[in-house]
């Protein structure tokens, strides 16, 4: 009969990264800890950390985004366009009263957002995105430049 010979070598200690520590509870007790407080924690300083991260992304997304919704024929009536449409869209709240949404980015990187509700030119219906939009201030012809087709000139009007 064989005899199995038993490992005389003690168990080698788990290895703990020198950055991370003892993250993971590898350690002799891994039983929680009653008194342990708030704040106390291993994990509450990376807890803070992705926190802040979280917060700086949602800064700098605030911070670029349209902070505005331009509506109606005075709002548009006072705005200078020349830039290219972004996105869009439209919100149907009831059958009757649908919102023709198109986002504009300008020259200078900023964006836009217009509501085409109460527009009775359709100038939806002919914006892509990609197309430019040039319109001057003062002036409700809009000229909408497109690669595949000629330049369209619309003048927009407003239901009341």
């Amino acid at each position: 009969m064989e005899q199995q010979p038993y490992n005389r070598r003690p168990p080698r200690p788990k290895l703990k990264m020198p950055l991370f520590g003892n993250m993971m509870g590898g350690g002799e007790n891994n039983a929680p800890r009653r008194s342990e407080r708030l704040g106390s924690s291993k994990w509450t300083p990376w807890i803070f950390l992705m926190a802040l991260v979280v917060l700086g992304i949602d800064l700098y997304r605030d911070k670029t985004s349209a902070r505005r919704t331009f509506t109606g024929a005075t709002d548009i009536l006072g705005m200078e366009w020349n830039g290219k449409v972004v996105k869009k869209y439209a919100n149907v709240v009831t059958p009757e009263k649908i919102h023709y949404l198109i986002e504009l980015k300008n020259s200078k990187g900023e964006k836009q957002k217009l509501d085409l509700m109460g527009e009775t030119t359709n100038l939806w219906d002919y914006v892509s995105p990609n197309n430019t939009i040039v319109k001057s201030s003062g002036s409700l012809s809009v000229t909408v430049k497109s690669y595949s087709k000629k330049d369209t000139v619309l003048v927009m009007s407003f239901a009341k």
